[in-house]
């Protein structure tokens, strides 16, 4: 008996006409739930998150560089826009306040 081939079927929407073949891959909604607690000290919290966003950005431009040298200039653009977000004082003091 050789390997027997299985085969599933997906059904989802058609992106365009015609057939390809290809990897298919599924998106699952992640699940985004926060859990609200008190924050015993607030700056404490402020500084773990400005810690997170310095790591975030450290990360960020280190995956730049890696699409500058690999990709080029426009394809590393994306992240020079997200290093961007990540000093956007809109998307930060909210969070803050919040905290």
């Amino acid at each position: 008996m050789g390997n027997a081939i299985r085969e599933k079927t997906i059904h989802g929407i058609a992106a365009s006409s015609g057939i390809a073949i290809a990897k298919a891959y599924r998106l699952e909604t992640p699940d985004l739930a926060a859990e609200k607690r008190a924050v015993a000290d607030v700056e404490a919290e402020v500084a773990r998150l400005e810690a997170a966003v310095a790591k975030a950005k450290e990360e960020l431009e280190a995956i730049k560089q890696h699409a500058l040298e690999k990709l080029g200039e426009d394809k590393a653009a994306i992240f020079a826009a997200h290093l961007l977000v990540l000093d956007d004082p809109e998307l930060l003091n909210p969070i803050k306040e919040k905290i």
